[in-house]
């Protein structure tokens, strides 16, 4: 369909989309989060400040109408340097349409153009190689491009492709990412945002249940104590409520005031909104800014976090023991991370309920690594040749990929493991053990296949259906008569994931009917793929 305005109705289905795609890739972004201070909150705070903005409106038609309460609530709900400059670009996007029940491609461009000139006039120093750079060049490098003729879709889209080839350069603008390898988190939050209404221009929209704000995720105070080094400060939010009474000063000047909180620290945001002001800044001096923001009036919400607990925290989840002769990286879900760690995994990449991850992830998790060997196991056919390709762009000697295509057969390699034996021998016994495997994968059809029809439980091996049944244990049990030397294996691990029945001891049972000397281990790792990993070493 082409579409050649926007109004208010379609622009929320595409931000609802865009903050349903952001949440998939929170903590990709978290984890990627190291400028201006490695806390590992930016997809969160991000998301947090989407979602306030599209609770706070209310849907309607016009553009306008639904852009004010849209930038009233991303205001409000800013969190983090990221949260408000990404309020403030939509705050600027509300200026430009403030009178447009819809708008046209030339209209969007206009609003685009000063989105991202608000955003840089909320950072007191602003820092290029962030989202601030991805934001100004992703539609400077098209506006030439963007004509009468040009559609709705097509401009968000050339956008989108735009601003992807600017977060490809933050690495090599910004110095801290460049030392961590890694793309500006903040970027790439925002491109997933708008990658995400691209996708509702699409018809092909992102959907996720983010209307219930997200809690933010507990600190661990055990990551700061008596003896830790205090370098990092805090992290300081507040919405100052500017006061009428005659005892507060008159005079406030957001200019003025912005410049004065330099004094106390950096990455200084404030904005102003009526009579209400968003303050961030990074310091070591929280009491002087209160000071300073008391003489003006008072909060009405306030945040203080200790940013040096937080990089302790990411650093103690992201860097694993150094100066080993062999490390090892998995790509995991669900509690498989903690399955694989208890067996000697160095690093479990977080991936998404298909096993799908990025070479990014790769990359950085084997970037993070102090060892002479690496063994990476992507567990999953698809990610096989991810990982190949960034091993090889890392550059890095010693990095060893072995092709399992399940997390079972990385499982194995690792239980098997004798760390005492020379790098060279366990890398070829992490091969022997990850070969010979038989995995059964159940799960419920989303399709008539072969087999059955939708609705049916079915058990696939080597990607392919070799069985179903109408429940979980009769898929199973039926797979397990198809295999021709299920009586000459001594050992079953029984992998219960996301969504499986409460069978454990009946499946273990019928199992044992079948080969009574199984020695069988039902293990719960709370994977989302399949309901059951069944696997005979």
């Amino acid at each position: 369909m082409i579409i050649k305005t926007l109004n208010g109705t379609q622009l929320e289905a595409m931000l609802r989309s865009g903050t349903a795609c952001l949440r998939q890739q929170e903590d990709r972004i978290n984890r990627l989060n190291v400028f201006p201070v490695a806390d590992g909150d930016t997809g969160t705070n991000m998301l947090l400040t989407m979602q306030n903005g599209i609770n706070s409106s209310q849907s309607q038609p016009s553009l306008c109408g639904y852009l004010k309460e849209l930038s009233h609530g991303l205001l409000l709900g800013a969190r983090g340097n990221s949260g408000v400059l990404l309020s403030q670009f939509f705050a600027g996007f509300y200026r430009q349409l403030a009178k447009c029940d819809y708008a046209g491609v030339g209209q969007l461009r206009n609003a685009l153009t000063v989105g991202y000139r608000t955003a840089y006039k909320a950072m007191v120093h602003p820092v290029e190689g962030t989202v601030l750079t991805v934001m100004r060049e992703g539609i400077n490098n098209i506006r030439s491009q963007i004509t009468r003729r040009t559609t709705v879709t097509e401009l968000f889209a050339m956008y989108v492709a735009e601003c992807k080839k600017s977060l490809s350069q933050t690495t090599a603008i910004l110095d801290v990412l460049a030392e961590a390898n890694v793309v500006d988190s903040g970027a790439l939050g925002f491109i997933c945002i708008f990658e995400g209404c691209l996708m509702e221009l699409y018809g092909k929209p992102v959907t996720d249940n983010f209307v219930s704000p997200v809690a933010p995720k507990a600190k661990n105070t055990a990551y700061f104590g008596a003896n830790s080094e205090f370098t990092d400060g805090y992290c300081m939010e507040f919405i100052l409520q500017l006061m009428n009474n005659p005892k507060y000063n008159q005079r406030f000047k957001i200019d003025a005031f912005s410049s004065d909180l330099t004094l106390y620290g950096n990455s200084v945001a404030a904005v102003q909104d009526g009579t209400r002001v968003k303050v961030h800044i990074h310091t070591h001096y929280p009491a002087r800014v209160i000071s300073a923001a008391q003489e003006f009036g008072e909060f009405v919400d306030f945040k203080l976090e200790n940013m040096q607990l937080q990089h302790n925290e990411r650093d103690s989840a992201v860097k694993p023991a150094k100066s080993k002769s062999l490390a090892t990286i998995a790509a995991v879900n669900g509690g498989f991370d903690t399955v694989l760690k208890d067996l000697g995994l160095d690093v479990a990449i977080s991936a998404d309920a298909s096993l799908n991850v990025s070479a990014e992830q790769f990359a950085s998790a084997i970037s993070s690594l102090d060892a002479q060997n690496i063994v990476v196991f992507p567990c999953s056919r698809p990610s096989v040749a991810v990982a190949l390709q960034a091993a090889e762009l890392c550059g890095r000697e010693g990095v060893t990929v072995i092709p399992t295509d399940t997390v079972a057969e990385c499982y194995f390699a690792l239980a098997l493991d004798l760390p005492d034996d020379t790098a060279e021998q366990r890398i070829s016994a992490f091969k022997s053990n990850a070969t010979g495997i038989i995995t059964l994968c159940e799960a419920t059809a989303s399709k008539d296949f072969a087999l059955g029809k939708c609705g049916d439980e079915v058990v696939l091996m080597g990607g392919e259906p070799i069985a179903s049944g109408d429940s979980q244990l009769s898929a199973i049990i039926n797979a397990f008569k198809t295999l021709d030397d299920v009586s000459d294996r001594e050992t079953c691990v029984v992998f219960k994931g996301v969504g499986a029945d409460d069978i454990d001891d009946a499946l273990t049972n019928a199992l044992l009917e079948i080969n009574p000397m199984l020695d069988v281990t039902v293990i719960n790792s709370s994977q989302e793929l399949y309901h059951w990993f069944v696997t005979l070493p």
